[in-house]
């Protein structure tokens, strides 16, 4: 964790984690209007 790594490896992390919550989020979305009973 405290290593140094690349400035490009740790920007490609970033945008890595960054695809990851924005799938979380859509997940979380496409569940809660699947509860409402909201056909997507």
């Amino acid at each position: 964790m405290a290593r140094k790594g690349n400035p490009i490896s740790v920007r490609k992390y970033q945008e890595i984690f960054l695809e990851i919550k924005i799938y979380i989020v859509l997940i979380s979305i496409s569940l809660a209007l699947m509860k409402l009973g909201i056909p997507i």
